[in-house]
């Protein structure tokens, strides 16, 4: 007899029916469902798969992660004085180009002042010759002389104009100079910090040493 409920049929249905087919032969108990697995070759069990051991990690130790935080703010120290470092290599650039175009301009400026006299002094001698003319005497001796005298006015002029210029190109090169000395004392104390950073451990320090870089 089957159970009733359609659950328990389609559960037990195949051992009661193997129980029935063999003539009440086969024990309930030793009744199969259906195929069963087959062992393996040589006898012996299925070996069940296991899954690999979970992967451990140990946490960094106190030292570790002051080395790391010692590492990361040295790196960062040394990228902000790199860049003090090119910036200061611009300047000295932009400084000598600053310096050449003030120098072209000044010796073209005093290079008119010179043309210009020298343009007044031409202008000015006909009306110099006809004055002695105008006197009646244009022919002596007298002439001669304050042309030479206008001459010599223009040249003292010419030389005065030369000193002006010597004075200003030298202005220039001292505050060049000055400039230049000046940015290349603040990359030299820049260079030394730099050879002290892989010195220093202490994190506080490196830290301090970060914020002065950034407040200069």
């Amino acid at each position: 007899m089957y159970p009733t409920n359609d659950f328990s049929k389609n559960l037990l249905k195949p051992i009661t029916d193997t129980y029935i087919n063999t003539g009440g032969t086969a024990p309930l108990e030793y009744a199969t469902p259906g195929p069963q697995a087959s062992a393996p070759l040589g006898g012996g069990t299925t070996p069940i798969p296991t899954a690999p051991p979970p992967t451990t990690t140990t946490a960094p130790t106190a030292t570790e992660l002051a080395a790391a935080q010692v590492a990361s703010s040295r790196g960062t120290a040394k990228s902000k004085l790199d860049a003090y470092n090119a910036l200061f290599g611009g300047l000295f650039g932009k400084i000598d180009t600053a310096a050449a175009d003030q120098v072209a301009t000044t010796r073209a400026n005093y290079g008119q002042q010179r043309t210009d006299l020298t343009d007044q002094y031409n202008a000015d001698l006909p009306n110099l010759d006809m004055s002695y003319y105008l006197g009646g005497i244009g022919d002596s001796s007298l002439r001669l002389a304050g042309r030479g005298q206008a001459e010599k006015a223009l040249q003292k002029s010419i030389n005065t104009v030369g000193a002006n210029e010597s004075t200003d190109l030298t202005n220039i090169g001292k505050e060049t100079a000055k400039f230049k000395a000046g940015y290349a004392a603040d990359q030299s104390g820049i260079d030394l910090i730099r050879s002290q950073i892989d010195q220093t451990t202490d994190p506080q320090e490196l830290q301090q040493l970060q914020n002065d870089i950034q407040a200069n």
